[in-house]
């Protein structure tokens, strides 16, 4: 067919695997004439779909991207100028995430939204850089035509099903050449990755081989069911530029801020020249990984959808439709008018840019403590007022922020869990809306950058950069003269990057703009409290009476002093707990009966109903009365009594309501009112020693999440304590009313309230509480867990990232590629087990940090021969080795235990070795030979004692399960386990005689066992810190205990 007016549907495809995919999908194909215009360069093939005709055109091999298709398309419209329908299918790069479920060989077609086509270019480079899409433009709408038959097509599918699949396989059959290339791939290799695992890009290898297919790097999907379209039909965005994305990490950025589906390179280049539906077959996912096996059927999907959206079209319809050519020639006319605008625009954006990129190198070198604004997430805790709570006071700290002459400082100070940082957030959210909002900065205790002010004024600093531009100079200027500024002082820091850069910009306003800072939880930072108060009330003389302050704090002693040097003239007092009583009560009971009402909503939707009415008066009257002044508590016990995992609403309540009772007739406070409902509910109808196996686990998992320095995730917590993560999953799933767990095993778990681990390691607590935490216990477990996965073979060594040039600035590398090679448990083990060594109180670990050699296989414990020819040692290398003290000689290596070696002894007859060990347990050695004779396991915690009876019978083992154990060492059978300490046994001994054992424990006692029968002989107190080592006289009549406060010496008689 030679009339090139006849052509009514323009074709284009990038590539050459596109090309045949179109090519193979045309019922018949037409001899191709003369072109009309030499000017043109396409090579066309010409055919029939149906009943339309249609001209096929390609990219020149070797061009990708936005000009060679507008090229291409100008040329097309040019030489056929009755085109009306235009098409641009091929391949394309998916972006899934939650909502959109894509997947390899799925089909994503623009569809158009608010007027504006499915397709927008973007400008990549601006992406990186400032992390937000930039877009350009839209693609011109399709013909309402095409939109229709798009419809047509999509109500079909969701009815009938489509037959893509069918359509497929026969143009395979026609064409059997193509069958390899373009079948469709088997399922196994369609592996989504993990968005934080990069296939390094100089590696040709496979994905399967180089990032391997291990679930924990895979995100793993259900197989779809035989009701679900496979491959499936997506219709929405997608995003064009001039590049592709190969960056799991961007794609997801991008695909949340405008819900993209699939990203490309070439539409973008239609623009303005071929209004037409864009329609891409998925080959990848827009990431480091490979998946060309699945470009052919990709492009035999797109094709084969394409081919059935043309035959909704009836030819008559196209007739009457508009010619793209006509289309095009009224908007050049606008397009010239623009091009003016787009100069000056032009101007005006690289100006602002320059802006950027000074204000972006200035912020480069500020730390920013990540997730310390009001708006950071931050889980369950991100909750504001109810809008008919706190309205008297909310309106008094408007009035003080409104009051241009006003106090400067506002300190709201209020007990645990009276809501003080829900008041900030609100506070904050309004001035944030009102453009007052200079700053600001919620401490949290157990979260590094939170918990003290080392980076206050540096994340205050550069969140006033971004409010006020001007200051960008002057702060740049202070950076230049001081690089060193942020590890000043903090007087040092407060002067030079904010009150000096302020105070040069005053001249710059003829009235200076209103900020207010505002400053949550000060009792939760660490230290200098007291300094900060005094460099914070100088803003009065700093900006006055623009900068103001907005403090919330618990009335601490420290705190308390800090303010009374401010005058009162500067400053304004509100103590939560002193506000009357029935405007609190009013409070918590809207909030309970909104919360109450969301609770009945969520439990209907799953389809359970509650009784008409409830709570019911009575039981939200007493929820008040438990409650006040607490919204902590309202807030808990509304999660606890919502919590799927329970599923029972009103059993919950009910439970919750028993305590009311209870602290009638006892001394409990309304911490225990609040959190003893949710811990008990854990061991309640379960049998003794099962009640003491799960508490033991509570105290060791929720104990080091309440002690972290910085939270973890589910699986990075799992490999630091080196327990399977299923445990930590079943620990949690009951606790989500006071904890923030994540749905994501990758996603850091938090604490919700500071008071549930005040409520778990309050001293006063320590009998009544089962639950109870040791905080020097739990501190010095978690330094040890530390230190072992720091020396697990391979896990630190130089150039750990194995980068090509060594002298690579840290800021250079991707920090994909160090959490690959160093994981995030590795990363925390690295800088925070010296925290947890500092909070242990009197720790003998201190000997870690001053090996100049191994500081990852210290030793911790030696013993002589009976004999002194041998000298036994224990390490954190998971080894006992035995020396000749004569010569220094290595003589034996034992090596069976699989973490690290805590105690070592040798058995008074000289034939056995004991060793105690973090994996729970003792074995006994043959020094001569150094073969392993027993391994003595019952233990549930790490052993940190072992000692021989004077005639060898015995082994005795004392353990942070709080046991002490007696074996027989031949056997090996357990002849004892003697129970009555209430924390870990950390040093066992035998009297001379064989007739008394001595235990000494963290929980401040030495008790006396009759070694024969078991029984408790007498419990020795007196000490006021952990004891840590016990030892008789030769001749047993006295006894000598160590402990970190001071040497007790006993009386045995």
């Amino acid at each position: 067919m030679g009339d090139y007016n006849k052509y009514t549907v323009g074709w284009i495809c990038a590539i050459t695997t596109e090309y045949v995919a179109a090519k193979a999908f045309l019922d018949k194909e037409h001899e191709s004439a003369e072109h009309g215009s030499a000017k043109d360069n396409n090579i066309y093939t010409l055919g029939e779909m149906g009943k339309h005709n249609v001209v096929i055109a390609r990219l020149p091999k070797g061009e990708y991207g936005i000009a060679a298709a507008a090229s291409v398309a100008r040329d097309m419209v040019r030489t056929f100028p009755d085109i009306k329908i235009g098409l641009m299918v091929g391949i394309g790069g998916g972006a899934p995430n939650k909502k959109h479920d894509i997947r390899l060989g799925d089909v994503v077609v623009s569809s158009p939204n608010n007027g504006k086509g499915g397709l927008f270019q973007y400008d990549f480079g601006k992406t990186i850089q400032d992390q937000k899409f930039r877009a350009t433009g839209f693609l011109d709408q399709p013909p309402g035509l095409l939109r229709a038959a798009m419809g047509d097509i999509e109500a079909e599918y969701e009815m009938e099903g489509h037959q893509l699949n069918g359509t497929i396989n026969r143009v395979l059959e026609k064409w059997p050449r193509l069958r390899k290339k373009y079948r469709r791939p088997d399922l196994s290799s369609d592996r989504l990755y993990q968005s934080h695992i990069v296939h390094p890009p100089d590696d040709g290898n496979s994905c399967e081989a180089v990032c391997g297919d291990d679930e924990s790097k895979l995100i793993v999907r259900p197989d779809r069911s035989d009701e679900e379209d496979n491959p499936a039909i997506h219709y929405g965005l997608i995003a064009s530029a001039n590049q592709l994305i190969k960056d799991a990490l961007v794609r997801d950025k991008l695909s949340a801020e405008k819900d993209v589906l699939c990203f490309e390179m070439e539409a973008a280049g239609l623009m303005n020249h071929f209004p037409c539906v864009v329609i891409r077959g998925i080959c990848d996912y827009s990431d480091s990984h490979k998946n060309k096996e699945w470009q052919g059927y990709a492009a035999m999907a797109a094709a084969a959808y394409a081919k059935d959206l043309l035959s909704r079209i009836p030819p008559y319809k196209v007739e009457v439709e508009n010619r793209i050519i006509d289309v095009l020639s009224s908007v050049e006319t606008n397009i010239l008018k623009e091009v003016h605008n787009t100069a000056q625009q032009t101007n005006a954006a690289i100006e602002v840019l320059d802006s950027d990129r000074r204000r972006e190198k200035v912020l480069a070198k500020l730390p920013y403590a990540k997730g310390s604004t009001f708006d950071s997430f931050d889980g369950d805790l991100d909750t504001r007022c109810h809008p008919e709570t706190r309205i008297a006071l909310r309106r008094r700290i408007r009035e003080w922020a409104e009051n241009g002459q006003g106090k400067s400082i506002f300190w709201l100070k209020g007990m645990a869990g009276t809501g003080k940082s829900t008041i900030s957030r609100t506070v904050a959210d309004s001035l944030h809306t009102e453009g007052k909002l200079g700053a600001s900065f919620f401490f949290k205790r157990g979260e590094a950058d939170r918990s003290s002010v080392a980076m206050l004024f540096t994340t205050i600093c550069a969140q006033l950069l971004v409010k006020i531009p001007s200051l960008v100079a002057h702060v740049e200027l202070a950076i230049d003269a001081d690089p060193n500024i942020s590890d000043k002082s903090m007087g040092e820091q407060f002067e030079k990057l904010i009150c000096l850069p302020l105070s040069q910009i005053r001249g710059q306003h003829s009235q200076a703009p209103k900020f207010i800072f505002v400053i949550d939880a000060l009792d939760e930072c660490a230290q200098d409290a007291d300094i900060l108060l005094p460099l914070l009330s100088q803003t009065r003389n700093t900006w006055s009476p623009s900068l103001q302050i907005f403090i919330t704090s618990r009335p601490e002693q420290q705190i308390r002093y800090g303010f009374a040097d401010i005058s009162e003239d500067a400053r304004e007092d509100i103590e939560l707990h002193e506000i009357p009583q029935p405007i609190i009560k009013h409070d918590i009971a809207i909030f309970l009966e909104y919360r109450f009402a969301q609770i009945q909503d969520k439990y209907i939707k799953y389809g359970q109903s509650l009784p008409f009415g409830w709570p019911g008066l009575e039981a939200m009257s007493a929820l008040v009365e438990m409650a006040v002044p607490l919204f902590i508590f309202a807030a808990t016990l509304c999660r606890f009594v919502e919590d799927p995992a329970w599923s029972n609403p009103a059993g919950q309540l009910k439970k919750v309501l028993e305590y009311r009772r209870i602290g009638r007739d006892s001394e409990m406070d309304q911490l225990d009112a609040t959190y003893s409902p949710i811990l008990n509910q854990l061991i309640h109808g379960k049998l003794e020693n099962t009640q003491k196996v799960l508490v033991k686990r509570f105290q060791s998992i929720v104990g080091t999440i309440i002690h972290l320095a910085e939270p973890l995730s589910r699986s990075s917590l799992a490999s630091l304590l080196n327990i399977d993560s299923q445990q930590i999953e079943g620990q949690l799933s009951c606790l989500h009313s006071v904890l923030s767990v994540p749905s994501s095993a990758d996603s850091p778990i938090r604490i919700l309230h500071l008071s549930f681990r005040d409520f778990l390691v309050d001293p006063a607590k320590r009998r009544t509480n089962p639950f109870w935490v040791d905080e020097t216990d739990t501190h010095k477990m978690v330094m040890a867990k530390c230190l072992e996965r720091m020396s697990k073979p391979g896990s630190l060594q130089e150039n750990i990232c194995n980068l090509p040039d060594r002298g690579t600035l840290r800021a250079a590398i991707d920090s994909r590629i160090i959490t690959n090679y160093l994981p995030l448990d590795m990363q925390y083990a690295c800088r925070f087990w010296v925290y947890h060594l500092k909070e242990t109180v009197g720790s003998n670990y201190w000997h870690f940090a001053t090996d100049p050699q191994r500081p990852f296989r210290s030793i911790t414990g030696v013993a002589f021969s009976p004999d002194g020819k041998l000298v036994a040692s224990c390490s954190y290398d998971e080894t006992v080795k035995l020396w000749d003290p004569a010569t220094g000689t290595l003589q034996q290596t034992l090596n069976d235990h699989s973490l690290s070696v805590t105690a070592v002894t040798f058995s008074p007859n000289g034939r056995l070795v004991a060793s105690g060990s973090y994996d729970e347990t003792v074995k006994l050695w043959d020094p001569a030979t150094g073969t392993l004779q027993q391994t003595l396991r019952g233990h549930s915690h790490s052993v940190k004692a072992v000692a021989f009876s004077p005639d060898s019978w015995l082994v005795a083992s004392g353990s942070y399960d709080e046991t002490v154990k007696l074996w027989d060492p031949v056997t090996g059978t357990l002849q004892q386990t003697l129970e009555g300490h209430s924390l870990s046994v950390t040093a066992v001994a035998f009297s001379p005689d064989g007739r008394l054992l001595a235990s000494g424990s963290a929980d401040m006692t030495v008790k006396l066992w009759d070694a024969a029968t078991g029984t408790l002989q007498q419990t020795l107190k007196g000490h006021s810190l952990s004891v840590t080592a016990v030892a008789f006289s030769p001749d047993g009549r006295l006894m000598a205990s160590g402990s970190y406060d001071s040497t007790l010496v006993s009386s045995c008689e």
